[in-house]
């Protein structure tokens, strides 16, 4: 077990660090009053919004609201894990850290360390069959074919996996690799039949493909994605497994070379797989990611709103045909979650980048990406062609796919004009359609008709899924109620009448179980019809995991709370921001390093 690093050794640290030096070899900063002021390094600007306080040691940029310490600058600009930002820093300031503060993360780093070094001598085992293995001709052609050779070899590291399945193994085994280290590389794979971990029992995971290099955020090679080189051979694309290093849910292709100009031009653009992502760098478009065969995963938003600042562009360039719409729109409740803008490019006629740069060259591929349309308003209009629209049931359905879409919208002008936009094409009032996503669970922004009318009758509390969940499984489960004992759940809840319907559930805990026990918790709520109609709307649906199952009830606790607290550290942040701000209202200047050190203490617990 390592020591935690003394806070008075971490004070230190940054007491010798000059924060204006250290952002100056990154930042040109000029004076101004006493702090200095630049072009933000975490987002593209024209005009200087980064200011550096050398007095307090901090800078801030109120255009992305990047802030924090030396080593905050340090994590976010080279994606150094602290460790690594704290050691660097202690050298410039000379100051000797002793060992046992890091033995958990030198045990981690030694532990990763050969693999990225295997993984690195692997590539280049590849890459030099790719270039002059007998073997290798068809795969050199088509390479050739599909415009993979020279340079952009280079660039990307392209490499080919031989045929057979045993030639990688043996040259591993000939330089004296251990097994099991090759094995957790994720390059080979143990054989179906076979018994105890040895060299014999293992064979090459890829097998006559094109490899392509897959890089962490820092650059280093974390596994490999094969693409096939004959139309019936499956699957297409092949990755390596989930390993200490490799979690493709995490990592985009590509990234580690396209942050700069994703954070240049606020933008990136998405496609679906290498290929397209090598086109569009073909055709001198750079800001270009691609996920490894999933979904956009929230990890893989924050990864690109990090570079891009809040708002900045996620530019989803699919296949136009049906799979490639839903695999966009499926996309889109992640982007906006995530605070950014969303666009899309379906590419004429139904082609892929690579069929318009061959066919039509650079300035046809660069013309149609230079003209993204909204996403959202795409989901939208796909919404009314796939929904009949003119009857109720069809109405219905839009507004339940619609419901996750508009609640996950940050900005509140969007998600009006949004919420508009829907009204208007379904032929229904604006409070109509708040009515129904309320139903639905969801919390769109009120607008002023419905602040100002009194409702006639009790409706159902506003709350989130993560509310309805979290609640569903206490009224039903023993031993959630048992899980949840110690622990503040009224903090988590939005409104009154949640917290009304909690409060006497706890009081009745003993009696929950069966229809006797909600019969009673209904009695008792005789007082308050909203808590009572949110009790019916929870229990109408089901619980999505079987009483039964500890194991799953007590992953769906786990998610819940981990949903519902990040809500609330959210919310936090944005009260901090707002005090921030100048104007009317703002902190003062006494109270504000203390504001601003705890809103970077919330932006970093929610980037975790």
């Amino acid at each position: 077990m390592s020591r935690r690093v003394p806070q008075a050794v971490v004070d230190e640290i940054l007491q010798r660090t000059s924060l204006v030096q250290l952002v100056g070899e990154r930042v040109q900063l000029k004076k101004a009053g006493k702090d200095w002021k630049g072009l933000c390094p975490f987002h593209g600007e024209k005009t200087p919004s980064f200011t550096v306080s050398e007095e307090k040691g901090f800078y801030y940029c109120f255009g992305c609201k990047a802030g924090g310490t030396a080593f905050d600058f340090l994590m976010e600009l080279d994606k150094l894990p602290f460790p690594e930002a704290l050691r660097y820093l202690a050298g410039r300031a000379g100051i000797q850290l002793e060992t046992q503060y890091f033995a958990e993360e030198a045990a981690r780093a030694e532990k990763g360390e050969p693999l990225y070094t295997l993984l690195e001598r692997t590539n280049e085992f590849f890459r030099r069959l790719l270039r002059e293995d007998p073997g290798a001709e068809a795969a050199r052609a088509y390479a050739a074919r599909r415009g993979l050779a020279g340079d952009l070899a280079e660039t990307f590291g392209i490499g080919w996996a031989p045929s057979g399945w045993q030639r990688l193994r043996d040259k591993l085994h000939s330089a004296s690799v251990e097994a099991r280290e090759a094995l957790d590389a994720g390059i080979l794979l143990k054989r179906e039949e076979a018994g105890p971990l040895s060299w014999e029992n293992l064979r090459d995971k890829f097998v006559d493909r094109l490899t392509f290099p897959i890089h962490d955020a820092r650059g280093r090679i974390v596994g490999f994605g094969g693409r096939a080189l004959l139309d019936d051979q499956q699957p297409k694309y092949l990755n390596s497994p989930t390993t200490a290093v490799f979690h493709k849910g995490k990592l985009l292709y590509n990234f580690h070379r396209a942050r700069k100009a994703v954070a240049e031009k606020q933008a990136a653009i998405v496609v679906e797989g290498y290929m397209d992502t090598i086109a569009l760098w073909r055709a001198g478009i750079e800001n270009v990611v691609a996920p490894l065969g999933t979904a956009l995963t929230a990890d893989h938003a924050r990864l690109i709103q990090r570079q891009t600042g809040e708002g900045g562009k996620a530019i989803v360039l699919f296949d136009a045909d049906p799979a490639g719409r839903r695999a966009a729109f499926a996309s889109l409740e992640t982007i906006l979650a995530e605070g950014l803008d969303p666009w899309c490019v379906f590419l004429e006629n139904g082609k892929d980048p690579d069929e318009v740069l061959a066919n039509e060259g650079k300035e046809a591929l660069v013309a149609q990406i230079a003209r993204p349309r909204p996403l959202l308003a795409e989901f939208l209009r796909h919404l009314l062609e796939i929904h009949s629209v003119h009857e109720v049931a069809g109405k219905l359905g839009a507004l339940e796919e619609a419901a996750p879409v508009l609640s996950a919208i940050r900005n509140g002008v969007q998600r009006e004009e949004a919420l508009r936009a829907l009204a208007l094409a379904l032929s229904l009032s604006e409070d109509a359609v708040r009515s129904e996503l309320r139903r639905l669970g969801r919390r769109p922004a009120r607008g002023p008709a419905e602040k100002s009318a009194a409702p006639a009758a009790p409706r159902p509390a506003s709350f989130s899924g993560a509310e309805r969940s979290l609640l569903s499984l206490y009224l039903q489960s023993a031993k959630v109620r048992q899980e949840l004992e110690e622990q503040n759940v009224l903090e988590l809840l939005s409104s009154v009448p949640l917290q009304r319907l909690y409060s006497v559930a706890r009081e009745a805990a003993a009696t929950l179980a069966g229809e006797r026990g909600l019969a009673l918790l209904f009695d008792r709520l005789g007082e308050d019809p909203t808590a009572a109609e949110a009790l019916r709307a929870i229990l109408a649906e089901p619980l999505g995991v079987p009483l039964d199952d500890e194991k799953g009830l007590a992953e769906a606790l786990a998610d819940t709370l981990q949903k519902l607290r990040r809500v609330q550290l959210q919310l936090q942040r944005e009260r901090l921001r707002a005090e921030l701000q100048e104007g009317p209202g703002s902190a003062s200047q006494e109270d504000r390093p203390q504001l601003l050190r705890q809103l970077l203490d919330l932006e970093r617990q929610l980037r975790q």
